[in-house]
């Protein structure tokens, strides 16, 4: 199976683990806009950084998308893909558009890179 990569722009990078990874795997490749889309809308991403939150990010395929973390911070807004990137508007949170790869995968948990 194949599953996603995404490196999520987000002001909650405070949030995000520690370490930060730099570079996407070496056998990732550029998301197409079309198969972006077919792979994140109507999903939910539960995500654990290092910190030990986690978070879940819904990606409702009408184009909203809500985030729920474990200390208490929710945020809504919409999202849409364009050539190889996922953005996000937010309402509490600065929006941005940030790199998606895919990577082929033997299961389909889906990892995630937060940029700065």
């Amino acid at each position: 199976m194949r599953s996603l990569l995404i490196s999520l722009l987000m002001p909650m990078a405070s949030l995000a683990q520690a370490a930060i990874p730099i570079e996407f795997p070496t056998d990732a490749l550029s998301a197409g806009a079309d198969s972006l889309r077919a792979r994140i809308a109507g999903k939910v991403f539960r995500i654990k950084p290092a910190d030990g939150t986690s978070w879940r990010i819904e990606y409702k395929a009408n184009g909203y998308v809500f985030i729920d973390t474990s200390n208490g911070f929710r945020d809504t807004g919409t999202w849409h893909v364009e050539e190889g990137k996922l953005c996000a508007d937010w309402h509490r949170a600065n929006g941005g558009c940030s790199e998606a790869r895919i990577k082929a995968r033997s299961s389909t948990a889906s990892a995630f890179r937060t940029e700065r």
